[in-house]
C-alpha cells in the first residue's frame, strides 16, 4: 500500500518536471509511461515483500464459525443435504446455505482451500482468516496468506448417487 502512495508522488514529481521542459502532450506521454512502469515496480516490491513477511512474520488467526442449513428431501427418513459441489471453469466449489438475518444464503467455498471434518454435533463451515499481527505490515505488504475452511458435516454425508426429492 505506501509501495503505491510512494509510486503515485514519484509520478507526479517526474511529470511536472517534463512538462517544464517539454510540451503538454509528451508530458502526458510522459506521465503515462511513469503511471504504469511505478505501478509495476510497486506491484514487485509489494509481492517480493509479502512474500518475505510471509514467510518470517507468525500470522494472527482468526476463526469465524457459522452453522449449515440442510435441505430436506420429500424423504426425510434418509437425511438432509447440507454440502452439495461443482465446478467453474477449472475451479471446484463447495456449496452450502445458511441462516442469515434476512433468510437463507447460498456460498462456495473453493475445495483446494476447503477440509470436511466429520462430526455429531451441528453441520457448520469454520472460516479461518491468517493475518499480520500489527496493522502496520499491511501497509508495507499485503499478506501472501489467505483464508482455510473447515466444514464439519455428520457421518456418511459424503455420497456420489443420489437422488433428491426437494419440498
Amino acid at each position: 500500500m505506501i509501495w503505491l502512495i510512494i509510486a503515485i508522488l514519484l509520478t507526479i514529481i517526474m511529470t511536472v518536471k517534463e512538462f517544464r521542459d517539454w510540451g503538454f502532450f509528451d508530458a502526458i506521454c510522459a506521465f503515462l509511461l511513469y503511471t504504469l512502469g511505478s505501478f509495476i515496480v510497486a506491484g514487485l516490491l509489494n509481492m517480493g515483500i509479502g512474500a518475505i513477511f510471509s514467510a518470517y512474520v507468525t500470522p494472527v488467526e482468526t476463526y469465524e464459525s457459522t452453522n449449515l442449513v440442510a435441505l430436506q428431501d420429500g424423504d426425510s427418513l434418509n437425511g438432509s443435504f447440507f454440502l452439495g459441489s461443482g465446478g467453474v471453469n477449472e475451479t471446484r466449489y463447495y456449496y452450502y446455505i445458511t441462516k442469515e438475518n434476512l433468510g437463507l444464503k447460498e456460498n462456495k467455498v473453493e475445495t483446494d482451500k476447503s477440509y470436511i471434518q466429520y462430526t455429531n454435533d451441528t453441520p457448520s463451515i469454520k472460516t479461518i482468516t491468517k493475518n499480520y499481527p500489527n496493522i502496520l505490515y499491511s501497509l508495507v505488504a499485503f499478506p501472501m496468506w489467505g483464508y482455510t475452511y473447515i466444514i464439519s458435516i455428520p457421518e456418511g454425508s459424503v455420497t456420489t448417487d443420489f437422488n433428491i426429492d426437494l419440498k
